[in-house]
């Protein structure tokens, strides 16, 4: 089974656009044997962005909270509580120059020693250019999952 800690910048692609190829990889997930993870922050920060989703996706509010919860059920959060202090403090500094609300993601991506999955492309360039290397964008996923292509 793979796994990947997916961050908020792809669930926010997915409810835009349901029949993207993130907005499929991620509603396929389990039925191709890939588990996904977030800390319940994602959740946060979707539900401060959603007026901004509905109008992206110019579907009616009623469907993107429902599409927002289909989401949801392919995801297993983690309470970022159960993430110990010190992959908090090494994500820290990983992310201090470029945008520390993703702490959360990249430390839960450590306690895991999983890959974070990011849409950021501003955050993967440069947590890469850190040495950082638990870190995938979506075109290195295609490359793993020949359906995708």
């Amino acid at each position: 089974m793979d796994i990947y800690v997916v961050d908020t910048n792809n669930v926010f692609s997915a409810c835009i656009r349901p029949a993207s190829n993130i907005g499929q990889f991620i509603s396929s997930s389990t039925h191709h044997q890939i588990k996904l993870y977030a800390p319940e922050y994602l959740k946060e920060e979707i539900e401060r962005h959603f007026d901004k989703i509905v109008v992206l996706s110019k579907m009616d509010a009623s469907f993107v909270r429902e599409q927002i919860s289909y989401i949801y059920s392919r995801i297993q959060f983690i309470p970022e509580r159960e993430i110990p202090l010190g992959y908090l403090s090494r994500a820290a500094e990983f992310v201090r120059d470029v945008d520390e609300d993703d702490v959360f993601f990249v430390a839960l991506a450590e306690f895991f020693g999983e890959e974070l999955w990011t849409g950021d492309r501003e955050l993967f360039d440069h947590l890469v250019s850190k040495g950082y290397k638990q870190v995938v964008d979506f075109d290195k996923i295609k490359l793993r999952y020949p359906h995708l292509q």
